[in-house]
Parts: C-alpha cells; sequence; structure tokens
C-alpha cells in the first residue's frame, strides 16, 4: 500500500501554506506527492485535460491511498478531473482535506458549492476543519461518510524561546512570518477568529493563526463554539470566551498571572507544534480510518 498526497504549486496565499504543512508532514511519514500546478484550465479541452491527469496520477494504483489536499486552487473543474481519475481511473481510495471552501475563498474558480458537496460526496474519506463545517455541509448535500477533524495548525518552520512582553489587548495576528516572530517584542493576546457568532464560516474554519502564536508564544482568545477551543482548554495555551461574553469581558476576568501561564504552556507545547506533530497524527489517522474502511467486517 502506497500513500500519497496532493500538492499545488505556482500559487501564492495561505492555502500554499496549508498545503506546505501537510506536505512537510506527509514527507516525513514517507509518503508520496502528486504534484499539481495552478494553470488557467479553460484553454485545455476535457480530452486535453484527461491526458493532463494520466501523467500526474500515473504513480497511483488501486492499492494507494490518497490525500486529496482541497481546494487545490485551480478550479472546480479541475479539481473533479483529479477526483475522476484517482477514483475511476485508478482506483486509489481518497481522503478529501478540507483546507477552505473554494466557493468562499475563489469564487470565480470554484461557483457553486453544489460542485463541491458533490465531489465530496466521492471521497472515501472527508478531514473537515470543525464539526460547524461538518454541519454546513451536510446542510448543504454532503452524504454520511467517515470524518475526521483537524484539532490544530501545525506550524513546522520553528518557535520562539525569547520572552515576549504580552500587552493586555487584543489583537489580529496578519503577519506569521518567521521574520515576524523573530522581530515581536510586544504583543497584544490573539483573537485567532472571528467573535461574530452569526458568521458561521469564521467559525467553522479552524485558524490558521494559532500554530503561529503558539510558537510566538502569544495567548489566544477563541469563542466556544469553535472546535479549536476544545484544545485551547485541554492545553491552557490562551482563554475561551462564552456565548454571553465579549472581548472585555474577557479581558477583565483574566489576570496577568493566568496570562503568564498560558505563556508557559505554549512553551511547552511550541516544539510539538513546530516540528508537525498534530498533522502528523491527523494523517496517520487517516490511513487507520481507510483501513477500517476497507476490512472490518
Amino acid at each position: 500500500m502506497k500513500v500519497f498526497y496532493t500538492k499545488t504549486y505556482n500559487v501564492w496565499n495561505d492555502n500554499t501554506r496549508m498545503h506546505d504543512i501537510v506536505a512537510q508532514a506527509a514527507k516525513k511519514l514517507d509518503y508520496d506527492e502528486v504534484s499539481l500546478f495552478k494553470f488557467n484550465d479553460t484553454y485545455d479541452s476535457d480530452d486535453e485535460l484527461h491526458v493532463r491527469m494520466q501523467g500526474i496520477t500515473a504513480a497511483v494504483s488501486s492499492d494507494s491511498i490518497v490525500i486529496f489536499q482541497y481546494p487545490s486552487m485551480v478550479s472546480a473543474r479541475y479539481d473533479s478531473f483529479v477526483m475522476e481519475h484517482l477514483k475511476n481511473t485508478c482506483g486509489a481510495k481518497v481522503a478529501v482535506f478540507v483546507e477552505d471552501l473554494g466557493s468562499r475563498i475563489a469564487p470565480s474558480d470554484y461557483k457553486q458549492l453544489s460542485d463541491e458537496i458533490d465531489l465530496f460526496n466521492k471521497a472515501d474519506l472527508l478531514i473537515v476543519q470543525s464539526t460547524e463545517m461538518e454541519l454546513y455541509l451536510k446542510e448543504n448535500g454532503l452524504k454520511e461518510k467517515p470524518l475526521l477533524y483537524q484539532r490544530v495548525w501545525d506550524y513546522p518552520y520553528d518557535f520562539c524561546l525569547e520572552e515576549l512582553e504580552i500587552d493586555k489587548k487584543v489583537e489580529k495576528i496578519h503577519d506569521i512570518s518567521i521574520q515576524h516572530m523573530l522581530d515581536l517584542k510586544k504583543a497584544g493576546l490573539a483573537m485567532s477568529t472571528t467573535t461574530d457568532r452569526e458568521n458561521k464560516y469564521g467559525l467553522m474554519i479552524n485558524p490558521f493563526e494559532t500554530g503561529f502564536c503558539i510558537c510566538a508564544g502569544i495567548p489566544v482568545i477563541v469563542p466556544e463554539q469553535t472546535n479549536i477551543a476544545d484544545f485551547v482548554s485541554r492545553y491552557g495555551i490562551g482563554f475561551v470566551m462564552s456565548d454571553d461574553e465579549n472581548i472585555d469581558d474577557v479581558l477583565n476576568r483574566i489576570s496577568d498571572e493566568e496570562i503568564a501561564k498560558a505563556k508557559e504552556q505554549e512553551k511547552k507545547l511550541a516544539p510539538a507544534v513546530a516540528g508537525g506533530v498534530f498533522t502528523k497524527l491527523l494523517l496517520q489517522e487517516v490511513i487507520c480510518c481507510i483501513i477500517d474502511v476497507i476490512c472490518l467486517i
């Protein structure tokens, strides 16, 4: 049994980093890569795109497992061709890692959520960001199938053990580069996801900045409706905001001692997050879950 993962090249945004984080973990597990390339696929006829897919998926066989990082960031049409070849031509088992929804982040290339749901329904397993995402997809036509939930986005680049001064204020983290981490001397608590209870999309996406915050030593504040809230509570790396609280309520109830304790917890957790431990664990769970689907009686 060979295990593959997809990774898209020739594109630069947060989704590129997501692909890179998963790819780094997969390589450490000796998984092989199916390389995708962003281009304007509208210039390819269906026959030409089929030929392209034959080359891309040539190493995949019927006893393979493929972790398809979705969206590829090319187009809904391209992704449907990838899935068709992996499933029908190669006969592989496919786990779709739903890192975001194309119809939300690239509506010009992913025009219909229904196209995405059709693709997800062809998967043997889905990795989703949260229970909120699961419910949203089911409300829009997702069929019952094995599911795994992502715990946290790792930050497999580096971590900083320098003492960082934390102001008792809240700020959004936009720059998650290593250089920014090294340049930081003072920061506020990180609000790593939305506080808008009506924004279902914000609540169902696993906040990408969390791994960076852990490695930088910046405690986080998250709403209790998000999946990441359990992770934050379990490891004590920040604070959970209840349904009847706002940001000022949270800041008023937490002490400097609690902030210091959260920073210490992040120091303990940072080597694991920088090592991609949680992503590697998730990718191993994919294999075990698919083996259960294939072999259990």
